[in-house]
């Protein structure tokens, strides 16, 4: 385990600050150039917000105060300033492009993360990260932060995990994976380093041919979630709810063959910080996967944030050699997985 004063400030990979802020700084002015040129109202779940919020405004549930506590504060805030439950909606859209970079630069650091790391993020995550999730957003980097915290067993990185809750109960989904790597000086030695690798593809394996022989086993999970009122409401992208799912589509298909892609190349690229999260990095992908089998391909994407985020701040992009005019073509590429990405929630 590595302690917290043996992490390194900056990997051999990692570029000068000036090449970081410059990627900051860029973000920033595509966020700008996005506001200037598209409406709030035509971003992927509008709607579903606005229906939230008006009947957090006006019938609001018993639970509102506590559960998801932060999130629902933060939007009733702004509807005290905005009455126009619409409008309070759009501000918050506004909102959370700001909160975006401030947010960016805790979960990507400096000193840890690699102007590459912050920009391919971007590009991949963003859209959806700066645009649309109002309520998810700080949740996602609240997690990224408390893994950087894990990995050195400081224990500070719970309150990340309950202030993370306090924002979307999502973060749940991050809970074991989060235990097991806490606790994974704990765990048996085959459950630790590369080797849990093929553990993983015994276990994904398994899912697949018991999802394949069981069908009931997708059902399960939605039963036990549709039991319990709280949660209820996560269930609307699962194909057991909407049989017809118009929202899942062959780019949710595309990205989970991109997460296995990049997870691959994760794994066989491993520096001595990226050794720290393996285990979380590995757990998650199967949390991920199970639910993009046994739920549907839009709940593992609202699930994948959560180790995507940790896994590319520490990317050794070094070993891949993304400099000089390979740095050029790099940007390129991830200038075209931004346009695509945007597209999936801009209508």
């Amino acid at each position: 385990m590595i302690g917290e004063e043996r992490v390194p400030a900056r990997s051999s990979f990692a570029t000068t600050n000036t090449g970081y802020w410059v990627a900051i700084a860029a973000i920033g002015a595509c966020i700008g150039a996005v506001w200037l040129t598209t409406k709030p109202g035509n971003f992927a779940d509008v709607d579903t917000y606005i229906l939230y919020l008006d009947q957090l405004i006006h019938f609001p549930p018993a639970n509102w105060w506590y559960f998801e506590a932060f999130s629902n504060f933060y939007l009733i805030l702004i509807h005290l300033i905005q009455p126009s439950v619409q409008s309070s909606v759009f501000i918050a859209h506004y909102i959370l492009g700001i909160t975006f970079i401030f947010l960016l630069i805790i979960s990507f650091p400096p000193r840890i993360s690699s102007w590459q790391s912050i920009f391919f993020f971007f590009c991949i995550l963003g859209p959806v990260l700066a645009f649309v999730t109002l309520r998810a957003t700080p949740a996602y980097f609240l997690i990224s932060a408390s893994v950087f915290r894990a990995m050195r067993r400081d224990p500070r990185a719970w309150i990340y995990v309950a202030v993370a809750f306090l924002f979307h109960a999502s973060t749940l989904l991050a809970l074991p994976p989060m235990l097991l790597l806490y606790f994974q000086k704990f765990l048996p030695q085959s459950l630790r380093g590369k080797r849990a690798a093929w553990i993983l593809a015994i276990a994904i394996s398994s899912l697949l041919v018991a999802t394949a022989i069981f069908p009931q086993i997708t059902s399960a999970p939605i039963t036990l979630i549709q039991s319990t009122s709280y949660l209820s409401k996560y269930i609307a992208y699962t194909d057991e709810v909407l049989p017809t799912n118009h929202v899942t589509s062959i780019s949710h298909y595309v990205f989970m063959v991109f997460v296995v892609l990049l997870t691959i190349s994760f794994l066989i690229s491993l520096d001595d910080r990226a050794k720290s999260i393996i285990i979380y990095v590995i757990s998650s992908s199967f949390v991920y996967l199970s639910m993009f089998m046994a739920l549907s391909p839009v709940a593992a994407f609202r699930q994948a944030p959560f180790f995507l985020i940790p896994m590319i701040s520490l990317f050794p992009w070094q070993k891949f050699g993304i400099k000089g005019p390979v740095a050029f073509l790099f940007i390129l590429a991830c200038a075209v997985l931004f346009v695509f990405q945007f597209d999936q929630v801009y209508i």
